[in-house]
């Protein structure tokens, strides 16, 4: 009983917000496909930019999404809110304050792990929902958790060697709720946010592993 509610609950906040932003959600949507646009045409590879747009779209899913909204179901959504604002302010600090990040374009695996990730999140995980039942007032575009969520590990997947990997803490942690969401309510797309962290995740720990190898003194 406790699983069907907290499912309806989800359902009527996805709903409340689509209708209550409308069209903005499909806004978002244009501005991420424009950023990896961004990301394939412009020349040299410090793309602050696309570092501003990933904390603005977890600054706006914790506050338009999580506080104004989810809370009025569930008082989990200050926890929420809370955490992806501070993402948000994270993404901010590394872009205006650090200017340390930087983003490749297709050269290696990983960038085609790291696109294919962003289709994930602007075509198949909305696409997903719709198959499986949900209304187009339901529908889960950029901007809402999950797909900012996968969007911003494919985003990452095309980043430098610079990347500062304290920004995968709180995605991680929302990937990990996605795998409970996928199976205790039933939202199966979710499947997709957990293998999107997963990967994400294993990458870059295993590429900054590799890094201090190469770059040791030799005895």
């Amino acid at each position: 009983m406790e699983t069907a509610l907290q499912n309806i609950a989800l359902a009527q906040a996805w709903e409340v917000y689509n209708e209550r932003i409308f069209p903005i959600q499909y806004l978002i949507w244009l501005i991420a496909v424009f950023t990896v646009l961004f990301l394939l045409l412009k020349k040299g590879n410090n793309k602050n930019t696309i570092t501003v747009v990933l904390g603005a779209f977890w600054l706006w899913s914790g506050i338009f999404f999580h506080i104004l909204i989810v809370t009025d179901f569930a008082k989990a959504g200050y926890w929420f809110g809370t955490i992806f604002i501070l993402q948000g302010l994270f993404f901010f600090y590394e872009a205006l304050f650090r200017n340390r990040f930087t983003y490749e374009k297709l050269q290696h695996p990983r960038h085609v792990a790291g696109y294919s990730i962003i289709l994930t999140s602007l075509i198949i995980y909305p696409f997903w929902g719709l198959v499986a039942g949900r209304e187009i007032s339901q529908v889960l575009l950029p901007g809402l958790p999950a797909p900012t969520a996968i969007f911003t590990f494919g985003i990452l997947l095309l980043s430098s060697q610079k990347f500062p990997l304290y920004l995968l803490v709180i995605p991680a942690f929302i990937a990990l709720s996605g795998l409970w969401r996928a199976f205790e309510i039933k939202h199966y797309e979710d499947i997709l946010l957990f293998a999107s962290g997963a990967v994400t995740v294993s990458w870059l720990l295993r590429r900054r592993k590799y890094d201090k190898v190469k770059n040791a003194p030799l005895e």
